[in-house]
């Protein structure tokens, strides 16, 4: 197995060097080596997945990793329709791989570091597979809307009144729920659809069906769900008590008009009941300029 890496790094350079329209490589490695070999056989959607990923990870030139997702997940959603139940099971099995693949370097930045950062196939110039690698940010954008192109295309498969197009949809669906959808909202929405087939098609088996994939997809809702944060520790009643004496302003053993440390509370009735204080005799003065800045009404008159 050694040898056969060592001799597919030598000879990667010259696998699509003579290929004048970059554009197009991709295009035409998938419909003339990819999708033909796919519907084989299980076993062959597979080899297909790994093949892809192998030619990826050794940065073969001009091959761009990113315009083959692209085009998978474009053309995948526009042959379901097309194919039979077990050709369409098999293209459930190549493009959960595909899923899993892209989940796997999106997930997290340092897996992306590592497989794809300096990888040809993550350039953003297809002449340019030495050039500026597309970052970490794009890729997950770019991983969201291949996710938004999967969930239409499936809602709308799921919608048709065809039937081998509404059976080949589940089949692929339940193949892919593992990694598809992986955003709560697309997930919602494809149940909706899953769930009208279930309760209101007239053909029991598409209902079997129906029934069966939105089983295991209300296993991966459950993942997605956020967890309800844990509520705070109800504080003790004697935390609860102090805290509504705090509010009120004053300890309930300092009532208005009682006796404090710092002396007698004054009340407005107090002060009226208690016994005018005594005039000292003296020598009468003259007041003074300062004293006449505030004088009773009665030293006005």
């Amino acid at each position: 197995l050694g040898d056969v890496y060592k001799r597919q790094n030598e000879a990667k350079g010259k696998w699509l060097v003579g290929c004048e329209d970059r554009k197009n490589t991709i295009n035409t490695f998938l419909q003339c080596c990819v999708f033909p070999r796919v519907v084989f056989s299980p076993s062959e959607a597979l080899y297909c997945a790994k093949f892809v990923e192998k030619v990826h990870s050794i940065s073969t030139p001009y091959f761009s990793t990113l315009q083959y997702c692209n085009l998978v997940i474009s053309y995948l959603t526009k042959m379901v329709f097309s194919c039979t139940e077990n050709e369409a099971a098999r293209l459930g099995i190549f493009l959960r791989e595909t899923l899993r693949l892209l989940a796997r370097w999106v997930g997290s930045e340092e897996v992306y570091a590592k497989e794809c950062a300096s990888v040809a196939g993550f350039s953003s110039n297809f002449n340019e597979p030495d050039g500026a690698k597309v970052s970490f940010e794009e890729s997950a954008k770019l991983f969201r809307l291949w996710h938004r192109k999967l969930a239409t295309a499936f809602a709308h498969c799921l919608e048709s009144k065809e039937y081998m197009e509404i059976r080949n949809a589940l089949c692929v669906m339940t193949k892919v729920v593992r990694w598809f959808p992986r955003d709560l909202r697309y997930a919602k929405e494809v149940k909706a659809k899953a769930e009208k087939i279930r309760d209101e098609d007239a053909r029991e088996d598409l209902k079997t069906i129906a029934r069966s994939y939105l089983g295991v997809l209300e296993i991966e809702i459950r993942k997605m769900t956020p967890k309800p944060k844990p509520k705070p520790p109800a504080p003790p009643a004697e935390a609860v008590a102090a805290g509504k004496k705090a509010a009120e302003g004053r300890p309930d053993e300092e009532e208005e008009g009682e006796i404090q440390e710092e002396g007698e509370i004054e009340t407005p009735d107090k002060a009226r009941d208690a016994p005018a204080a005594k005039e000292q005799p003296g020598p009468s003065k003259d007041p003074s300029p300062a004293c006449l800045l505030y004088t009773s009404p009665s030293q006005r008159d």
